[in-house]
């Protein structure tokens, strides 16, 4: 926070919260906060491209249609090595194919019109670590998404997760799916993410046994590297 305070740029706020609140307060209170026509967010630990904002309010302008955007993301370790990436696909279409298991959106790279996010604000409380996923669930019917298949965003990877982390995530998300399901009467969809929850738990007790990686909870399209090598932005 010190080096923080020590910057100059006029078009810099900081906003210090006096407790702590949790990401989907905290991320709607930053919404409403905005004055511009565009908000975009990213984690503290991750890494933004240098034309990352650029690239993404060009394509909105282009493509007013579109209600958010994400893009493909590097991961990196704690030592900003890249170890992977993230392959998001590009339409609304393959972003949603799969409710029941989750949406390729990466939350760090979310973009969008600010009254887009005022008028579709986090669920709080929030559910367990996948506020995002529960706002892609809700409105994926209403809202239009895409992503930029170009990297944008380094997404830091923690070396090692908690197993309990990693189970209540499982459950707050297979909560929120269920309840969204049953009311939307997608039987399908309900059976499929609770098979997908037993199999995804069943295989983190299973890493739990040597080392459990924390990637993305709902990536099936992590491609990792042969060899890391050091992130250049």
């Amino acid at each position: 926070m010190a080096n923080l305070k020590n910057l100059k740029d006029p078009r810099i706020r900081i906003i210090v919260g006096k407790k702590n609140r949790g990401l989907a307060v905290r991320l709607n209170q930053a919404v409403g906060l905005a004055r511009g026509a565009y908000f975009a967010r990213m984690d503290q630990d991750d890494i933004c491209h240098p034309e990352r904002l650029e690239k993404q309010i060009s394509f909105l302008i282009k493509n007013p249609q579109i209600d958010l955007l994400g893009c493909a993301c590097l991961t990196i370790d704690n030592r900003n090595q890249i170890t992977g990436r993230l392959n998001c696909p590009k339409k609304h279409s393959q972003i949603c194919q799969s409710p029941w298991k989750g949406f390729l959106l990466a939350h760090p790279s979310w973009m969008g019109k600010t009254k887009w996010f005022r008028q579709n604000p986090y669920q709080v409380p929030a559910p367990y670590l996948c506020e995002d996923q529960e706002l892609l669930l809700r409105l994926h019917r209403s809202a239009n998404f895409a992503n930029l298949p170009e990297a944008y965003l380094a997404y830091r990877l923690r070396e090692h997760a908690r197993l309990g982390q990693l189970i209540k995530t499982r459950i707050a998300w297979w909560k929120v799916q269920t309840a969204v399901f049953i009311k939307r009467r997608e039987i399908v969809n309900f059976i499929l993410g609770f098979m997908n929850f037993l199999g995804k738990t069943f295989v983190d007790v299973l890493k739990s046994m040597t080392t459990v990686g924390k990637h993305p909870l709902f990536w099936g399209n992590h491609q990792k590297i042969e060899n890391p090598c050091i992130l250049q932005w």
